[in-house]
């Protein structure tokens, strides 16, 4: 372990704390293994290693730190190293891990502390080296300003008519800091009469200008005192989640004045900026939840993640939280989940959130499915999800048991799984394919329905039964070689097919998405050659792109119908 300055405590002292919180711990259930804690930039880095379970069914893992108690839940262990960024810079914390069994919670793993390097501070230029050297550069090059040990300057000489001269400095801090005021130590040495001379100060940022100082030769003297005085620019906060840098000007009428400008230091202060998140969540009748868990992931600028659990009054906070914008997720085992997205936690202030957790219903229908199509045909049939509960419905699907049970290419769902809201329906499809099936097939499988949280599942059987020709019917005549190139597609893609019957005049190829919806069609007048083709550019009736996915053509001539898939990716 790096750079510690705390001796790792003992064993027992984690049972001392166990008891001054409360918590109820098994010595005889496994802990988790090799727990640490160690230095890690913006949060405290921690890792451990799953217990030896194979004796019993662990639900997950919590994670304590001394100065909370109980702070957070895992169903499983999260991804390694794990972050706790709910710590101010340098101060340590000490933290250890249970395991969580159906027969109770594990005894604590071993403690450790450490602390989190959370970079802040000042910009300091002294001009202690040649600027030439240290990233600054002036436009034009071979313009006025000048270095000597502790200061850049600009000096008049030699006579330059109409002049404009800047120094611009290299990048301070980046796009994810909080910027604080700026301070400049400077002295403008107005020494004889001038022609229109101006001196200016600007902020460059995301390919603006700012300007921030402005001094009128012409209507003034001198700016601050030889060796330097300050001015001090304090709202910077409005050039936050920019990359900024400084520009130095002066323009005027001749150079010949002999005027000079000193820039003896800079010092800028940069900081990442916290805020604080904190509420309650309560049950859809107004109770206290007690150990919620509440998530909030920040994707820009820091890609961080919080997880808390409420206390026994619903309450929760995070303190203090890398400020940017958060998705925040609240749930509890029993209960819905609630979302919120886009929530800006700004530097030095308070967001609360108040949410109310309920509890779902599923019901679907139909109860069971019961199709039968002709050999090279598609069809759909439309499944309900019902949710009359006071919470979403998080539910997914899937096909299991299939007969025969090395063909599942039959069928297939236009949605996998979604969010039913309270008191609504949601509509999806399954799709029967028999392009590739033979005549009196029988297929059947179930349909699995699962939900979030775990309302039940529910079971849906379904049996597809293909009907067509007999091996008597003069069903060569409707044989036809169609193709699709390229397949799968992004932009566009050829249907072409080989008629081997020169009296047909007329001919349709439709093109059907998931649900069996009519997107295209294509009318052939002329069929008069041997090979025909239509091109499809992915786009509906409408002229507007279709959805990356799955796609059926049908192609009818005369009263014969052939069928081909075809696939859109991005």
């Amino acid at each position: 372990m790096s750079s510690k300055k705390y001796v790792l405590v003992l064993f027992a002292v984690v049972f001392i704390a166990a008891n001054v919180y409360g918590y109820d711990t098994n010595r005889d259930l496994p802990a988790p293994n090799n727990f640490h804690a160690d230095i890690g930039q913006y949060g405290v880095e921690l890792t451990w290693e799953e217990p030896d379970s194979s004796s019993n069914t662990l639900l997950g893992y919590y994670l304590y730190r001394f100065d909370i108690g109980k702070l957070s839940f895992f169903e499983n262990i999260p991804i390694m190293p794990y972050f706790d960024f709910m710590v101010n810079r340098l101060e340590y914390y000490t933290y250890y891990a249970t395991a969580l069994y159906e027969e109770g919670e594990s005894a604590p793993s071993m403690t450790d502390s450490s602390y989190a390097n959370i970079p802040s501070g000042w910009y300091h230029e002294l001009f202690y080296i040649d600027w030439n050297s240290s990233g600054w550069h002036q436009v034009p090059p071979d313009g006025n300003w000048g270095w000597s040990p502790g200061c850049a300057y600009l000096y008049w000489s030699p006579i330059v008519l109409n002049y404009d001269m800047a120094l611009f400095s290299p990048e301070f801090g980046s796009g994810n800091w909080f910027y604080d005021k700026i301070i400049f130590n400077m002295y403008i040495d107005d020494y004889i009469a001038d022609t229109a001379e101006m001196m200016e100060i600007w902020i460059m940022h995301d390919d603006e200008e700012t300007m921030i100082f402005q001094w009128d030769l012409d209507e003034h003297d001198d700016w601050g005192v030889s060796g330097g005085s300050y001015f001090e620019f304090d709202e910077m906060e409005q050039f936050n989640d920019q990359t900024v840098s400084l520009k130095f000007r002066s323009y005027g009428g001749t150079t010949f004045n002999y005027n000079y400008w000193y820039i003896y230091d800079i010092l800028f202060g940069i900081y990442p900026g916290f805020g604080k998140l904190e509420g309650y969540v309560f049950d859809d009748n107004g109770e206290p939840i007690q150990e919620a868990r509440v998530s909030a992931e920040q994707k820009y600028p820091y890609s961080k993640y919080y997880n808390v659990l409420t206390s026994s009054d619903g309450s929760y906070y995070i303190e203090p939280m890398l400020r940017g914008h958060y998705d925040l997720k609240f749930y509890a085992p029993g209960y819905s989940s609630v979302y919120l997205e886009d929530v800006k936690i700004q530097h030095d202030s308070t967001s609360y959130f108040t949410v109310y957790l309920g509890v779902p219903t599923m019901s679907i229908s139909p109860s069971e499915i019961n199709d039968s199509i002709q050999i090279g045909a598609i069809d759909s049939t439309m499944i309900s999800i019902e949710n009359t509960g006071t919470g979403a419905l998080e539910w997914s699907a899937s096909f299991q048991n299939f007969s025969p049970s090395d063909d599942t290419t039959w069928i297939a769902l236009s949605d996998s799984q979604g969010i039913v809201p309270s008191e609504d329906i949601e509509d999806i499809y399954v799709t029967f394919d028999a392009t590739d099936d033979s005549v009196n097939q029988v297929h059947t499988c179930d349909l699995i329905f699962e939900s979030y949280p775990d309302i039940g599942t529910i079971q849906i059987p379904v049996t597809l039964t293909v009907t067509g020709y007999s091996v008597d019917d003069e069903y060569e005549e409707s044989i036809y070689l169609l193709s699709t190139h390229p397949n799968p597609f992004s932009n566009s893609t050829t249907i072409s097919y080989n008629k081997t019957m020169s009296s047909i005049e007329l001919a349709q190829i439709r093109i059907y998405n998931i649900k069996g919806q009519l997107v295209k069609q294509f009318k052939i007048q002329n069929l008069k050659l041997k090979i025909n083709e239509v091109v499809w550019d992915g786009k509906d009736e409408d002229g507007c792109n279709v959805a990356q996915g799955i796609y059926f053509y049908k192609c009818t001539i005369k009263d014969k119908n052939i069928i081909g898939k075809m696939i859109k990716i991005k």
